[in-house]
């Protein structure tokens, strides 16, 4: 046999020089190929074939079985005696057709007819002996490969395997009739994929699918990734030679008759219902005289529903015309689909009429794309869209197809189970994607393979049907997406866990609401929810307004989701030590979905924008659009989701914090009733922990970094509504005086000011979490953020002001001086509207408003009774602190008495030299500007020493300077005499005051000499009055220095 074996090597390898060679100077061939077809018909004739599969048989899976190589030249000579295409069944159709060509009537050939009958019974059953021959030597070798076992298969090469089976397929198109050996790449809808005979290219599919699970179920990880592959090559095949829909409902057309169902063109359906190879698909419609059509008529002009239009006593528009939904190949060799009605005698010319046409792009030119339809000549605006119904396959085989054979083959295996099991790699779970997203896509595939008017029969539950929801098991179940958050959560291998994160993400737009919803249930049920009591635990339960996260839950009870998600829970306490939170794992899923939803919605933005840029269409009109109840009630469960972490005590400590906050913060500012139902929810969480925080007083009950946190939310969420519901929400009612947002915060803030004198040094940082270092608390951060949103709030005009009451309490707290130097700075910015023109102030640009309103109105008394009082103490205070002195907006208390003696303690007392100075200058302004007399002064002359008299004021700025100036020298001396160093710092700064007054003697009673017999003359009234006790040293030194 071994030497037979290599002699049949020789004849079948037709890459053997002497049957084909080329020469060095030319391409043409040299050998005789026709050889190798004769010797092939011999070793056939000599029943070689039968001998040759009787020994392959006996030997499937053993060693002594022949090598691959051989295998593969072996299919090659199968192949290649089989008749191409239908030739067999041309010439036998001919033979036929000639017999019947005159309707069956003998005119005296019977003896001709009957030689050919039986020359055309004889060809056929060569034809049959050669086809059973092949496919018997195929089933041989396929057999065998399954029969192989792993050692063996190790030591095979994945390329010999590989092109063994790419024969077979070649070898099975050519058996079922279909030949796509030719041509095995070509998008879905293509001429040759829908073969004569479906049941022998399924034979075929069966094998591939027996070898992957081979792979996928060994011991070795290369075999594994190979099996892996090789089910991505079957999803590709599977879906590519899926068979056409039967039928388009068009709908929402400008042009009203167009609207309708196409169904396929009955000519080109073979017998047996599957479509005619190599022809192109097209669907047809009739407008009948009646109003209905050949084909079920959408309902109205803009296509809604799929029930026959109602005949009415007006002729119908376009009454008889036959529409066509076709793909026409442009001279650019691009396919566009139209839709139009085709000329009779020259169908896809200039001369039909075009009434919408789609310029599809190589990836969509198989089938008619849903939307993306532009309007021609013919056509009125808007463009429609098409739905695909059913499959064109006989009646009976809706659930036989070859995508139907897979996921049940996957289903009934539990491959999805081997993905996720003990032996889970990350590179395995890379290559499950796309078969997770096929048994996705297989959940509602069965909901239209129903006849159209079964449909509206049997979509009544009260009727005995099933509402359209006919569950289909042999598809992707919520327990699959449970089981791969189960695996996620107690795996150690971050590396594992982030690529489940990644396939979770990239199939959850292609999941449906009963299979999204359960698994974001679940991921948010494993976080604690201590954290989120009160708010998240009753979310899948409450409707809202714009729909329930439970109301796309109405089919999870038969999937089985309780029991699964209860195994879940206690699977996950196990595993974290009976913490119960996987708060780490939650987070990380949320930043992968965050992340992509932001890519994409860029790509939309863009994609919107260039589109916007090439017509004049309204680009408002999408906004207004609703989603889908579905997709709303997904779409509510992820934010509900992502608001979960974002809400969470250990939020600061991701990494990933910002891009889920910028994700949440593009959704929550969406206006639509979904949204909004969802912002007020996760607002009232905010207010009710913030209620809670600001009731507590004890240092050790708060967590001042997440009590912060609420806050920050707070303003974040309130800055999602638009500038009138933001109002409302802020404005006082007194029936719910106590969640009062500007007062709740007030209230927050002072709390936390109490809890804050309790302990002199910082909170504890937490223990970090598993994600990242907990950042560091910080106290001056947390007051200034604190004020900042005080300013945002009281800054609204429907909240109210801030009342004196209120602004003295804060003043009493805040007594350190970085305390008191935020505080007048919040004072100082409050204290002014910001108009926002044409942006807020820099201080005001963390709010997310046009402008604001002051946020007290009584600013003449606040800037008196705090800023100029005795106890601000300016000893401790630098630069920022006079900065706010400066800015406030005192409505003409700058030239009270109350401001200059303020002006007086500063440059006196200040410790800061910088602030002093500052204070100097304003002083020595306050004194130089004219118009600021007493109004009680009583001018007078006063003689000077030389005998010349002046013009001076008695209680004017003179006077009153004089009298400062030699009040500070008597503390001075007080002060020394006490022991008190800083009347050192008061003497230095008095003799500098004194000194810049000098020089701008001029508006303080015209000389310097003015000012020396005025202090002269104060220090005698003193020394009268003390009974001629000695004068202060700093003061006679003052004297005679001037």
């Amino acid at each position: 046999p071994t030497t037979t074996l290599q002699a049949l090597g020789h004849i079948f390898n037709k890459k053997k020089v002497y049957y084909k060679s080329t020469r060095q100077w030319s391409n043409s061939t040299m050998g005789m190929p026709e050889v190798r077809s004769h010797m092939i018909s011999v070793f056939r004739r000599l029943r070689g074939f039968q001998a040759l599969l009787q020994y392959l048989d006996r030997r499937a899976g053993t060693s002594s079985f022949p090598a691959m190589e051989l295998c593969k030249d072996l299919i090659s000579a199968a192949w290649e005696s089989i008749p191409s295409g239908s030739s067999s069944s041309s010439s036998s159709n001919n033979n036929t057709g000639n017999s019947t060509q005159n309707g069956g009537t003998n005119h005296g050939g019977e003896n001709q007819d009957g030689e050919t009958n039986a020359s055309t019974h004889s060809q056929s059953s060569k034809y049959q002996a050669i086809h059973n021959e092949a496919r018997n030597l195929a089933e041989a070798i396929m057999k065998h490969i399954l029969l192989l076992d792993e050692i063996t298969l190790k030591k095979m090469d994945a390329e010999t395997i590989k092109q063994i089976r790419i024969k077979l397929y070649m070898l099975y198109n050519r058996l079922s009739g279909a030949d796509g050996g030719s041509s095995r790449s070509g998008s879905r809808g293509s001429s040759n994929t829908d073969p004569e005979d479906p049941n022998l290219l399924k034979e075929f599919f069966t094998f591939w699918r027996s070898l992957a699970l081979k792979l996928i179920t060994s011991q070795s990880l290369p075999l594994k990734l190979w099996g892996w592959d090789t089910i991505v090559d079957i999803i590709t095949e599977s879906e590519r030679l899926a068979p056409p829909p039967r039928a388009f409902l068009v709908k929402g057309a400008g042009t009203s008759f167009i609207n309708g169902l196409y169904s396929f063109d009955t000519k080109r359906v073979m017998k047996n219902g599957y479509v005619r190879p190599n022809v192109e698909l097209q669907y047809h419609r009739r407008i009948c005289v009646d109003g209905g059509s050949s084909a079920t008529v959408a309902s109205g002009g803009t296509g809604g529903g799929k029930g026959p239009v109602a005949a009415s006593d007006a002729p119908p528009e376009g009454v008889g015309k036959t529409l066509t939904l076709f793909r026409c190949t442009m001279r650019s060799q691009h396919k566009w689909w139209f839709l139009s009605e085709a000329d009779v005698d020259q169908p896809g010319t200039d001369k039909d009429v075009d009434y919408y046409q789609h310029k599809s792009k190589r990836d969509e030119e198989g089938l008619p794309s849903a939307s993306g339809w532009l309007t021609c000549r013919a056509g009125a605006d808007p463009p429609p869209t098409l739905e695909a119904v059913g499959k064109l396959v006989p009646k009976g085989e809706e659930r036989e197809t070859l995508e139907h054979l897979l996921a049940r083959w996957a289903i009934e295996n539990e491959v999805v189970e081997l993905v996720l099991g003990d032996s889970i790699h990350r590179e395995i779970v890379s290559r499950s994607t796309e078969l997770i997203k096929f048994l996705a896509g297989m959940c509602d595939r069965d909901d239209d393979d129903v006849d159209e008017e079964a449909m509206t029969v049997s979509s009544d539950p009260a009727e005995g049907g099933d509402g359209g929801n006919s569950q289909n098991k042999y598809c992707l179940q919520a327990s699959h997406l449970l089981l791969a958050w189960k695996t996620c959560t107690n795996k150690a291998d971050a590396a594992v866990s982030a690529q489940i994160y990644q396939l979770l993400v990239s199939i959850l737009p292609s999941l449906s609401p009963a299979l999204a919803i359960p698994l974001i249930e679940a991921i948010r049920d494993s976080l604690e929810t201590a954290n989120n009591a009160g708010m998240l635990s009753s979310g899948s339960q409450q409707k809202s307004s714009g729909g329930s996260v439970g109301s796309g839950l109405d089919r999870v009870g038969s999937l089985g989701i309780s029991a699964s998600k209860s195994n879940l829970s206690s699977a996950g306490g196990e595993s974290n030590g009976g913490r119960g939170d996987h708060f780490f794992e939650v987070s990380e899923f949320c930043c992968a979905i965050a992340e992509k939803m932001l890519s994409e919605n860029n790509n939309a933005n863009n994609t919107n924008n260039n589109n916007n840029g090439n017509n004049n269409q309204d680009v408002g009109a999408e906004t207004t659009s609703q989603e889908p109840k579905g997709e709303s009630a997904v779409r509510e469960a992820i934010l509900s989701l992502q608001w979960a972490v974002l809400s969470h005590k250990d939020a600061l400590t991701l990494k990933s914090y910002e891009s889920i906050k910028r994700y949440v913060s593009t959704e929550i500012c969406k206006q639509d009733s979904t949204t909004g139902a969802l912002r007020m929810k996760f607002l009232m969480h905010c207010r009710t922990e913030v209620a809670k925080n600001a009731s507590s007083r004890n240092v050790n009950d708060v967590d001042e970094t997440h009590a912060l946190h609420m806050v920050l939310l707070s303003k974040f969420l309130l800055e999602g509504y638009a500038r009138e519901e933001m109002e409302r929400l802020v404005k006082y009612n007194p029936q719910e005086a106590e969640f009062h947002f500007p007062t709740l915060f007030f209230k927050d803030l002072i709390s936390y000011m109490k809890r804050r004198t309790k302990v002199l040094h910082s909170p504890p940082t937490r223990k970090p979490s598993s994600t990242s270092a907990a950042p560091e608390f910080n106290h001056a951060k947390s007051l200034e953020t604190r004020l900042q949103i005080l300013r945002f709030i009281y800054g609204l005009p429907s909240s109210g002001q801030l009342s004196t009451t209120q602004l003295d309490h804060l003043w009493s707290l805040c007594v350190l001086p970085g305390d008191r130097e935020t505080l007048m700075a919040f004072l100082a910015n409050a204290s002014r509207p910001d108009p926002g023109t044409p942006r807020l102030r820099p201080e005001n640009s963390m709010h997310n408003v046009s402008k604001l309103d002051a946020a007290f109105a009584n600013n003449v008394d606040v800037f008196e009774r705090l800023f100029c009082s005795e106890n601000v103490g300016w000893e401790n205070l630098v630069e920022g602190a006079y900065r706010s002195f400066r800015e406030f907006d005192a409505c003409g208390a700058r030239d009270s008495d109350r401001t200059t003696d303020a002006l007086w303690r500063i440059c006196l007392k200040a410790g800061d030299g910088g602030v002093a100075g500052r204070a100097m200058s304003d002083l020595l302004a306050v004194y130089n500007s004219p118009g600021t007399v007493s109004p009680s002064a009583n001018k007078d002359v006063v003689g000077r020493k030389d005998g010349s008299k002046e013009n001076t004021d008695e209680g004017g700025k003179g006077n009153q300077f004089s009298q400062r100036i030699f009040d500070c020298l008597v503390q001075v001396k007080e002060g020394l005499e006490r022991g008190d160093r800083s009347s050192e710092r008061s003497a230095e700064r008095c003799i500098r005051i004194l000194s810049a007054a000098i020089e701008r003697s001029r508006g303080l009673g015209g000389s310097a000499g003015a000012v020396a017999e005025r202090l002269e003359t104060l220090q005698q009234q003193q020394q009268s009055g003390s009974g001629g006790s000695e004068s202060s040293p700093s003061s006679s030194a003052v004297v005679e220095g001037t």
